[in-house]
C-alpha cells in the first residue's frame, strides 16, 4: 500500500485533515496504528503539517465577519424625511431593494431629493447621523424673504444718501 493511500485511509477513519494525518504518520515513524492512536488521543490539538504561519483559508473568520456585517446592517436604519419622518427601514432591506429594483429605486431617490425629501442614516453603529438631502425648502423660502425685507428696508432708508460711484470707487 502506498503512503498516500495509507494517509487517505487514516484520514477517512479518524475524520482528521490529510495534513494532520501525514504529520501524525511521520511522527509515529510510519506506524499506522500508532498514528491512528495519536490522532484520536490529541484530536484538534494535533499540530498541523505546516508548522509555520497559517497561509490557508480561514472560513471561521470569514463567517464571523459576515455575521458581524449582517448584524450591523440589521441594527442601523435609513429614515426618509420630508417635513417629518415618513418611514424608516433597516439598511439590509434598503440594500436588497436596491439590488433587485435598482432601476426604479435609485432614480426615485435622486429625484425625490429635489422635492424636499432627505435621507438619514442612523443607528448604534453610526457615530454621527448622516443626512443626505438639500436644505428644507420652507426654510430656504423664509430665509430669502428675510433677506429681501432687510434689503428693501436698507434701500428705502438710504436712497438719498447712496450714490453709485462704480465698481472701483
Amino acid at each position: 500500500m502506498y503512503e498516500n493511500d495509507i494517509i487517505s485511509e487514516l484520514s477517512m477513519r479518524t475524520g482528521a485533515s490529510p495534513e494532520s494525518v501525514r504529520y501524525a504518520y511521520e511522527q509515529c515513524g510510519g506506524d499506522f496504528a500508532a498514528a491512528e492512536e495519536l490522532i484520536l488521543r490529541q484530536g484538534a490539538n494535533l499540530v498541523p503539517f505546516s508548522r509555520g504561519r497559517g497561509t490557508g483559508f480561514n472560513s471561521s473568520r470569514l463567517k464571523s465577519g459576515a455575521k458581524s456585517i449582517f448584524e450591523k446592517l440589521l441594527r442601523n436604519e435609513l429614515a426618509v424625511n420630508r417635513s417629518r419622518e415618513l418611514f424608516s427601514m433597516p439598511l439590509m432591506a434598503v440594500i436588497v431593494l436596491c439590488l433587485f429594483f435598482w432601476d426604479i429605486i435609485i432614480p426615485a431617490m435622486l429625484i425625490s431629493l429635489f422635492f424636499g425629501v432627505s435621507y438619514t442614516f442612523r443607528g448604534p453603529d453610526i457615530s454621527k447621523e448622516l443626512r443626505l438631502g438639500f436644505k428644507n425648502r420652507q426654510r430656504m423660502y423664509t430665509e430669502n424673504e428675510n433677506r429681501r425685507s432687510s434689503f428693501e428696508s436698507f434701500s428705502s432708508s438710504d436712497d438719498n444718501n447712496y450714490r453709485d460711484n462704480g465698481f472701483f470707487n
